[in-house]
């Protein structure tokens, strides 16, 4: 359990563990800026996940970026294809350059991965 001060960062945590998909953005966002709270990577991606598993477009190109650049998770270009193309349908432009050089930089089985990847987070959720 994250020990946090007094005031605006003890309601993020509380609406994140709440489930509030924009509180648990912003407490990954913290977390991995190490803003109010220690520097943690692997928690600011876990909560970024679960944002990001409930559709939050900014939180799905928050988690790819974790994946492409290896930020508390283990560096996975595919992952990080995946979760910036639901980024984008999802109506967060803001990534699309990131993910045409990484399209460009798959291999076709891994497009294919990542696009059942993406298949399978549509299902879900």
């Amino acid at each position: 359990m994250l020990v946090l001060g007094c005031g605006e960062e003890t309601r993020t945590e509380l609406w994140a563990r709440l489930g509030d998909a924009e509180a648990q953005l912003g407490l990954g966002a913290m977390l991995s800026a190490g803003r109010g709270v220690a520097k943690d990577d692997a928690e600011a991606a876990r909560w970024y996940r679960l944002s990001a598993e409930q559709g939050l477009p900014m939180a799905q190109a928050s988690l790819g970026a974790c994946y492409l650049h290896g930020l508390g998770v283990e560096k996975d270009s595919v992952q990080a294809h995946a979760w910036l193309t639901r980024s984008v349908a999802g109506g967060f432009e803001r990534v699309k350059p990131v993910l045409a050089q990484l399209e460009k930089a798959l291999s076709p089985s891994e497009r294919a991965r990542s696009k059942r990847l993406v298949e399978q987070v549509a299902a879900a959720h």
